[in-house]
């Protein structure tokens, strides 16, 4: 009895070991293929982001990889602005001035190396941005972050108080949307209740620019437009998409940052 016992110890043990030997394995390939080899859908993940030179390459390929996605419909405004680019730069520095600007907000990692995400706790300027799946806070790339005073600022100018964002489109192959750096919005709430859908309350303008020509007849949709157009002429975000872009777009606006990227979008 006590010769089994013992040797059922000790069988114990070398599995222990065994199983020790093969996660401490798997583990080195791994780290070795997120290294040194990058899957074909993400392939500046080849690049360890140190410098600044670092990032502007990744940034670049991502660019690359996701080729000019919006280029192509009927009406849409191009702008390019060097001075407001939102910088390509490591994680580090983008979160550093973040600190400067005196926002705590706490990190909320999804193990992406280019783009550390942060939970926005609390208004924003006075701007609440909220989820449309549940009430807790929304979670978004440092860029896109540090962006959001700014922008916060710009639709208390339209009376905006509440934004319900909805969940980020992780599943996109090719959007900015997996990197935290974009917001599907699909209502602002102004100052005295109102609540303004955009699928109900954007009125479409297919035969012209967005921003051109006469108002939208009805108040909400002029104060819709209004925001959208405020937003895109300060250049606070990379890209400004309305109903009026697609199908796909008619119940929200696509809002997004894109580091590296001198050109601006509006449709």
């Amino acid at each position: 009895m006590r010769h089994g016992t013992v040797s059922g110890r000790g069988r114990s043990a070398r599995f222990a070991v065994w199983c020790a030997a093969v996660l401490a394995l798997a583990a080195g390939r791994s780290a070795a293929q997120d290294a040194e080899q990058a899957p074909w859908y993400a392939p500046w993940r080849a690049i360890a982001v140190r410098t600044p030179e670092d990032a502007e390459r990744a940034w670049a390929m991502v660019r690359e990889f996701f080729g000019n996605m919006r280029q192509g419909h009927a009406h849409e405004v191009w702008e390019t602005d060097r001075e407001r680019m939102p910088p390509a730069r490591p994680l580090e520095e983008c979160l550093a001035a973040l600190a400067a600007d005196g926002r705590d907000w706490p990190r909320a990692d999804r193990a992406c190396r280019m783009s550390a995400q942060v939970r926005i706790a609390g208004p924003v300027e006075g701007v609440a941005f909220q989820s449309s799946r549940r009430s807790e806070a929304i979670e978004v790339g440092c860029e896109l972050a540090i962006r959001l005073p700014e922008l916060a600022r710009l639709l208390r100018e339209s009376g905006v108080a509440r934004v319900r964002v909805g969940p980020p489109a992780r599943f996109s192959l090719k959007s900015y949307h997996r990197f935290g750096l974009a917001l599907d919005v699909y209502a602002l709430t102004l100052d005295d209740g109102t609540e303004l859908v955009v699928e109900d309350d954007y009125e479409l303008q297919g035969d012209r620019e967005t921003c051109a020509g006469a108002e939208p007849d009805g108040e909400r949709a002029r104060v819709l437009r209004e925001v959208a157009c405020r937003l895109f002429e300060a250049h606070v975000l990379s890209t400004v998409i309305t109903p009026n872009y697609n199908a796909g777009h008619r119940n929200h606006f696509h809002w997004d940052v894109r580091p590296g990227d001198e050109r601006f979008y509006l449709r």
